[in-house]
């Protein structure tokens, strides 16, 4: 299994994250981001607007008009 570039690693991270990868795939890419500080921070931000927009998205209430 070749190694992973950052490149390849972060156009990957959604599906990532969403546990939409094969895994194979998913396996290389954890293996990268223990090995990738830069990568892990990606990891991280993409997480916490995830995190941000779920929350705010139940705080909206729409009412008829």
């Amino acid at each position: 299994m070749a190694k992973m570039n950052c490149e390849t690693c972060l156009s990957l991270l959604d599906a990532y994250l969403e546990h939409e990868l094969e895994p194979a795939e998913r396996a290389q890419v954890r293996e990268h981001l223990a090995g990738c500080a830069a990568c892990r921070v990606e990891r991280d931000l993409i997480e916490r607007e995830e995190m941000a927009y779920h929350g705010f998205a139940q705080t909206i209430e729409v009412r008829p008009e």
